[in-house]
């Protein structure tokens, strides 16, 4: 059975020195490799450059131990980015797994009480996963929604996912009309009906996240007295 272990904190503070690794309350079994793969991904994708050495970024590395599925959670974005990168290895794509690490990385946004997107731009593929992952969870909330009244600013608190990615996927879902300089959600029976059908046909390989099984403490950013 998988589980999800989130295995250390990788810290890039200069283009001159290699990122570095420390374990927290939960480590990593003995997969180095891959886990020092996933660290030199983070520095080549970070923000350091010559004209900026000294750019310290944090990352949270998670981990299904079961598929050797990595991914980064940038812990303290300026830009509200939940995700750096998502990796799963070649034997397990296609199996659900990267989806699922959204929904994890939704999940520590929500216990964080904050609001969360992907790091931008988006590869084709990225979109492609993200796009998948917020119209389920949005019909999703639809469905559950009984006779409340519909908000993008609503939904966003409720589920974590910034009011952009929310507005592109209604408009791509052709749920979103603008009317009077004011969005205009459109509850489409049609839409939310094929979805409900989708779902039944779900096997039982289908992996979901139970929140009750999470065991992690946000992120706290220390208080530096000379910045006040």
């Amino acid at each position: 059975m998988a589980h999800i272990s989130i295995g250390a904190t990788i810290t890039v503070c200069s283009n001159e020195s290699e990122p570095t690794a420390s374990p927290t309350t939960s480590s990593f079994p003995e997969d180095e490799v891959a886990l020092h793969h996933c660290v030199r991904n983070v520095a080549r994708h970070s923000d350091v450059s010559e004209e900026n050495p000294f750019l310290i970024v944090q990352f949270l590395i998670v981990a299904i131990i079961y598929t050797d599925t990595l991914g980064q959670e940038e812990k303290n974005s300026f830009l509200n980015y939940n995700v750096s990168c998502i990796l799963t290895l070649p034997p397990y794509q296609r199996q659900g797994y990267g989806r699922l690490l959204i929904d994890f990385s939704y999940l520590l946004t929500r216990v964080e009480g904050k609001i969360g997107s992907p790091e931008k731009p988006l590869s084709d593929l990225g979109l492609i996963s993200y796009r998948s992952y917020w119209k389920d969870v949005l019909l999703e909330y639809l469905c559950n929604l009984g006779g409340k009244t519909l908000s993008v600013k609503d939904i966003s608190q409720e589920m974590a996912i910034n009011s952009y990615d929310i507005v592109s996927t209604l408009q791509a879902l052709g749920m979103m009309k603008y009317w009077k300089g004011k969005h205009i959600i459109l509850k489409k029976q049609d839409v939310i009906e094929e979805y409900v059908e989708r779902t039944k046909r779900r096997g039982p390989s289908y992996k979901e996240i139970d929140p009750a099984c999470l065991k992690w403490t946000p992120f706290v950013a220390p208080h530096n007295p000379a910045s006040t």
